[in-house]
């Protein structure tokens, strides 16, 4: 399975997970190996977290995570304000409650039981970091997703790995790759079933921007790249894998709620 960038959109991907889990049966919903950028990276850690075939349990587990989202507090500003953010910090808004909510929602997350990869990255080199199960332990988990909620501009990079990070979706914006990868170490490439999952819209749709200010561009602008991305993305690899079994590509009929800044939706949009 490989999971598409989405900030808190990325709960849409905790229902369509619900819906495979509740009707496909155990050996159609087993997944070995699971991807994700951005809010994905948060969604397929969680699910490694449960044993294979157990994705009934997962996507409870997302479901919750989301709607705690939707009712903390994600970010705050600076104590100067946005002109603080805008003129001395790394982001406009200060991500600290960000890591402060990971730590409690994944205090109880121990040992990663799949094949996972999320990816992030480096914003002195502009290359993609893949991380894998092994290498998301204690503080580099939290630090990694907290890097993937990490957007540009918004928010000021994270330290880690000897580095300063955001997300992923600044170079992949879906990683077919490394899951398709972990299965051929296992088995035949006719014998890899592949389920994808978009948050951007399978058709990108015309728009009114006639009353459009910055932030509203911003996020068209987001919308029009993170389309492009997935599916540049999602071509490469059935060109890659021709003899794989590309089984659902799933994605909203329509746009998804977004908000005015990243994670601040309400409990109304998770559901």
């Amino acid at each position: 399975m490989a999971l598409s960038s989405g900030e808190e959109s990325a709960a849409y991907q905790a229902g369509v997970i619900k819906g495979l889990a509740e009707t496909l049966d155990m050996q159609n919903r087993s997944y070995d190996a699971i991807s994700g950028v951005q809010g994905g990276a948060v969604n397929a850690v969680l699910m490694s977290a449960f044993d294979k075939g157990d994705e009934v349990a997962a996507a409870d587990r997302l479901k919750t995570f989301w709607d705690n989202a939707a009712n903390s507090p994600l970010f705050k500003s600076w104590r100067g304000g946005i002109v603080q953010g805008f003129l001395w910090e790394g982001g406009l808004y200060n991500s600290e409650p960000i890591e402060e909510f990971l730590r409690s929602e994944f205090n109880d997350i121990g040992y990663l039981k799949r094949d996972v990869d999320i990816g992030i990255t480096d914003v002195l080199t502009g290359k993609f970091k893949g991380l894998e199960a092994r290498e998301l332990t204690d503080d580099n988990l939290i630090e990694s997703l907290h890097a993937s909620f990490t957007v540009a501009g918004f928010f000021p990079p994270v330290e880690a790995f000897g580095s300063d990070y955001f997300d992923g979706s600044a170079v992949w914006d879906i990683d077919i790759f490394t899951p398709v990868n972990r299965c051929l170490e296992k088995t035949t490439e006719d014998e890899v079933v592949i389920d994808v999952i978009f948050t951007s819209t399978s058709n990108l749709k015309e728009v009114d921007a006639s009353d459009f200010h910055t932030i509203n561009m911003l996020f068209r602008y987001l919308e029009v790249s993170s389309y492009y991305g997935s599916m540049d993305g999602y071509l490469r690899a059935q060109f890659a894998y021709p003899r794989a079994n590309f089984r659902y590509l799933i994605s909203p009929s329509g746009s998804l709620p977004s908000s005015r800044k990243p994670m601040d939706l309400s409990q109304e949009d998770i559901d």
